[in-house]
Order: structure tokens, then C-alpha cells, then sequence
């Protein structure tokens, strides 16, 4: 269940007595309620306990956590990981047109934030090339391709594709066992999160 509506509508109010409410009727695992962070998560699940209710570890998790379950065979790289192999994409394919700023924090940043927004929206890198117009655009899309070579030569996922794979999988088979997803904390929806959701909702989840 996605429930929308301003801060202060008792969204979260709402659900949690939905959780409840699975909680008390031996339900548990039933249910499972995704929120946008693992902070998030811990305080909805303190929520309960304090109702004094038994919490297990499944019920609230993180976006996170869900994606994992959903894909547990897919393998991202560390942060470090995928820094290194975004700053060796830069050096590689866009040091020409970046210049001495190819290493630099700041165009790292800029460039993890436009490659993920890429794969997020399914854009691959042959078509972020053909989109390209001015130079930083078309190195960009090099480097892009260079990344993307190297997650497929060590046979890693990077978030946003996990995401879609995740979302692929539960359009196939959904999260057995369970019948009521709900999502609380959002302010808003990637692409493939859009997708992810649909797909649960398709698949039979309220």
C-alpha cells in the first residue's frame, strides 16, 4: 500500500496500525513495511515494540534491504569500489576534455549523479552517446561506457541497476509469503523504484 498525502495527514499513523494490527493476529509474516532509510526503519519498528508487540526483523525494513532480498545473487561494488572505477572511467575516456579536474571531488560527484540518473532512467551508454551534444556531454558519455565496462568485466551491479533488477524481479515473482507492502517516508521515487512498486502492486501485493 502506498498511502500519499502532506506531512501531519496521519499517513504513517495509518499504516502503522495496519502493521499493528497483522502484528496482533499472528500475521507477521504477512506483512512487510519499506521505508526510505534504515533510521527510518529502527524508529517505526521502536514504534511497535513500544505498543508492546514482538518486531521481527523482517517486518520494517529499509528500500535497501528490500532490493537485497529481491536480488540476492547480484553483487555491487563497495563505495570504494565504485569510486575508483568511476575516477579510472574518467581518466580513461574524458581526461582530454576535463583536463586536471578529472580526479577532482567535485566533478566525481557530478558525474556519479549523472551516470546513476542515466541508468535509472534505462538510458544505456550507446544512447546516452547518441543524446550527447557538447563536449562534456559526449565525454561524459564515454566515460559512462568505460564504467559501464568495467561493472560488466568484474560482474558487478551499480545501485540503479540493482534497483531495476529488483523491480524485474518482482514483476515476476513477486515476495512470496507476503501479502501487504506498504511504503512510508518517501518524498519521492526513482525510476526503477516507480517500477518496483508497480511491479509488487501487479503481482498481487495491496
Amino acid at each position: 500500500m502506498l498511502i500519499v498525502g502532506k506531512a501531519g495527514t496521519g499517513k504513517t499513523f495509518r499504516i502503522l496500525q495496519r502493521v499493528e494490527s497483522a502484528l496482533r493476529s499472528g500475521q507477521a509474516g504477512e506483512v512487510c513495511l519499506v521505508t526510505p532509510t534504515s533510521s527510518m526503519a529502527r524508529h517505526l519498528a521502536h514504534e511497535l515494540a513500544r505498543k508492546g508487540l514482538a518486531v521481527p526483523g523482517s517486518v520494517v525494513i529499509p528500500i535497501k534491504k528490500l532490493i537485497e532480498k529481491l536480488t540476492p545473487d547480484v553483487r555491487e561494488p563497495s563505495p570504494a569500489v565504485d569510486s575508483w572505477l568511476l575516477e579510472e572511467a574518467l581518466t580513461q575516456s574524458a581526461s582530454t576534455t576535463f583536463g586536471a579536474l578529472t580526479s577532482s571531488p567535485g566533478l566525481l560527484r557530478r558525474a556519479k549523479t549523472a551516470i546513476d540518473e542515466l541508468q535509472s532512467a534505462g538510458c544505456s551508454p550507446d544512447q546516452a552517446r547518441n543524446l550527447a551534444r557538447s563536449s562534456q556531454q559526449k565525454a561524459l558519455a564515454e566515460a559512462y561506457k568505460t564504467y559501464q565496462g568495467f561493472l560488466d568485466t568484474f560482474e558487478l551491479s551499480s545501485a540503479p541497476q540493482r534497483r531495476t533488477a529488483a523491480a524485474q524481479e518482482a514483476a515476476l515473482h513477486g515476495l512470496p509469503g507476503i501479502e501487504k507492502v506498504f511504503f512510508d517516508g518517501f518524498w519521492s521515487f526513482s525510476p526503477s523504484e516507480i517500477d518496483l512498486v508497480r511491479s509488487l502492486r501487479n503481482r498481487g501485493h495491496e
